[in-house]
């Protein structure tokens, strides 16, 4: 009995000095760097369109993921649409998203006047996308029809993947 607790204790001890020892032996656990936030923004309280914005440009290429929430706070009398556009640059060259946009605000009257992805696009409130080094990453958003006085709001982050 003594002779098994012994051996037990030692097993214990040599595997408490092997982990101490490997902890000091220079190796660092693997940093997890991916997802990481890379632009985001919050614009409450708009009643105008955005030109062309440049939201970062990326020092290398990689995979990204913009999540989009577009808002009516104040209703819009049906004349005129407001809808979120995303430039960039992959392998194949400039990109746009398709009219009418990624998110568009069509709904009018809260509640229930938040941007939805529009049947026949595959624009969505969220998009994964490939961006080149050098080349940067814009948005804008416009108003299409006549300015009818509503307020909007617009949200989103952008996530570097890879």
């Amino acid at each position: 009995m003594r002779r098994a607790t012994l051996v037990c204790l030692a097993v214990v001890v040599l595997g408490s000095l092997a982990a101490i020892v490997g902890q000091n032996s220079g190796t660092k656990p693997p940093v997890v760097t991916y997802p990481r936030i890379v632009g985001t923004v919050s614009l409450p309280g708009q009643t105008e369109a955005i030109p062309t914005t440049t939201i970062f440009t990326p020092k290398n290429s990689g995979l990204f993921r913009i999540s989009i929430y577009m808002t009516t706070v104040k209703p819009t009398n049906y004349t005129s649409v407001w809808s979120y556009y995303l430039g960039w640059t992959d392998d194949a060259g400039v990109e746009q998203t398709n009219y009418p946009g990624v998110v568009t605000l069509n709904e009018g009257n809260p509640p229930q006047a938040w941007g939805v992805q529009q049947s026949g696009y595959l624009w969505g409130p969220v998009l994964v996308f490939q961006a080149k080094a050098g080349a940067p990453v814009t948005y804008s958003v416009t108003q299409l029809g006549t300015a009818d006085g509503s307020t909007y709001e617009l949200f989103f982050t952008i996530e570097q993947l890879s």
